[in-house]
């Protein structure tokens, strides 16, 4: 994880959380609530976990070591707003996410944003990817919220001890970390010679779990320009679980083809927007959690596959049976890879990547156009103290050459999607959540479902609350029909 990072490639987990304030609450309730929590020095593992050094670099043997006290003013700052309300907030949490996190200290923070308007609040958490295990890392954060408000008992998630020791322990995988290393060494220093066949290993590592894995393609905007990749645009809005659940249902598939296929059928409609459709599929990398697949005998837990999003296709409900039989052949081959072929997949799929971090190399292809990833989430509305949480959101990592990524959760009957876009040419993120208004009620259409039926949801594009973004809202309103 500590490879794969660098200054314009930040590797970390973030989250939004936005309160709203108890009823009556004093003006001053959020800063109050920050002064509080900032007596919260003494950290558990993993958030008392500092980095060291072992006679090398620390960037190529790390390891750990546990420290007293943490530093409150960094690891909580406070920011208030210039600007109230929702642009404001993108803009910070834009500027946030392109700031690596220091190692000279635990890797993480929360951000303490105030200044929303209405006496709302926020936090934003990073938390690096090789501090916590990826889906265990929303877990710990909501481990001091309550189904109800606790006016004299909470405490802040780094003051929490983990209720299992993985938890604890975070995302460990020496053996394979070790591998991938010795492979970074031998091959980054004549790396121009072996540029090509590394990226013919990375395809034949994902034809590994799909037979006919293509190439990525390279065109606008499926690589972002490494000098572009550092400028971020944020974006948070919500789906009606309901509604996924039924399309779901009515395609004899999964939520997460859905969500997906909702995703490709918007990307489509933008790249056919400005006549830059490729004849082939755009990809799309998605972790994928062994331990599920009932591999519990493995080092690692997490592994990855990269998946077509089936632009190419030009039918949304055949689009969205391309993506469930890419996503069911990846997760069979998964599952019938032996222990050593696994490892040997997962280190041919991201030592590209690695390899282009060290390099500085951009004729190597990125890992994918895309991420997407969907976190455990909250199925009942949480408090921390006596302030809501409002909502509740996971932001992906930007990976290099990659313009877009997607995170998913579930939180209180919706599923909360936080996008993360390159500010890549004229690819504008308002434009493209407008698209995924459409492409929703296309894919709702092409599956003859009649959204009027659920209660207050009227058709689909209806029952998306858009959060934050006045102008995408006013997009969709147009785009309903009359």
């Amino acid at each position: 994880m500590l490879l794969m990072e660098s200054p314009r490639t930040p590797y970390h987990l973030s989250a939004l959380v936005l309160f709203d304030p108890p009823p009556g609450a004093a003006p001053d309730f959020a800063r109050k609530l920050h002064e509080s929590l900032r007596s919260h020095s003494r950290a558990v593992p993993p958030f008392n976990f500092q980095l060291t050094e072992q006679g090398a670099p620390v960037r190529a043997t790390p390891a750990w070591r546990e420290v007293e006290h943490i530093d409150t003013s960094y690891h909580l700052p406070y920011v208030e707003l210039a600007e109230a309300g929702s642009a404001g907030l993108q803009a910070e949490i834009a500027r946030l996410e392109a700031v690596p996190l220091e190692r000279t200290r635990p890797l993480w923070q929360c951000v303490f944003v105030d200044g929303l308007g209405g006496g709302r609040f926020a936090w934003y958490i990073k938390l690096h990817m090789c501090l916590l295990d990826l889906l265990v890392g929303v877990g710990r954060l909501a481990g001091g919220f309550s189904a109800v408000p606790r006016p004299d008992s909470f405490a802040p998630f780094w003051a929490l001890a983990a209720k299992t020791p993985q938890q604890a322990a975070g995302l460990r995988v020496p053996g394979l970390s070790k591998r991938l290393a010795q492979q970074v060494q031998a091959l980054s220093g004549g790396y121009g010679s072996l540029g090509a066949a590394i990226a013919r290993s990375a395809l034949q590592a994902r034809q590994t779990v799909q037979h006919d894995a293509p190439d990525i393609p390279a065109v606008p905007p499926g690589t972002a320009s490494r000098h572009d990749s550092n400028v971020r645009v944020a974006r948070t809005f919500a789906l009606d679980e309901s509604c996924v659940a039924r399309i779901a249902a009515a395609a004899d598939t999964t939520a997460d083809c859905v969500l997906l296929a909702l995703w490709g059928g918007a990307l489509r409609r933008r790249l056919i927007a400005r006549d830059a459709l490729p004849e082939q599929s755009l990809t799309v990398c998605t972790p994928v959690d062994l331990a599920r697949m009932g591999r519990t005998e493995l080092e690692f837990r997490m592994s990855a596959a990269v998946l077509p999003l089936a632009t190419d296709v030009a039918d949304p409900a055949q689009r969205l049976f391309a993506i469930h039989a890419a996503m069911a052949e990846a997760g069979r081959r998964l599952r019938e890879l032996s222990h050593r072929n696994l490892e040997v997949y997962t280190g041919r799929l991201l030592l590209p990547f690695i390899v282009r971090e060290l390099s500085y190399d951009d004729e190597v292809p990125p890992l994918a156009n895309l991420s997407f990833a969907r976190l455990p989430g909250l199925a009942e509305a949480q408090y921390f103290g006596t302030a809501r949480v409002a909502e509740l959101y996971q932001l992906p990592s930007l990976l290099d050459g990659q313009f877009l990524g997607i995170g998913a959760m579930k939180y209180a009957g919706q599923y909360a999607m936080g996008m993360l876009m390159s500010a890549h040419r004229d690819f504008c993120a308002d434009d493209l959540v407008a698209a995924l208004f459409e492409s929703c009620d296309e894919l709702a259409g092409a599956l003859d479902l009649d959204f009027g039926e659920l209660p207050g949801a009227g058709n689909l594009a209806d029952s998306m609350q858009r959060r934050g973004c006045g102008q995408c809202s006013a997009a969709a309103a147009a785009m309903r029909p009359q």
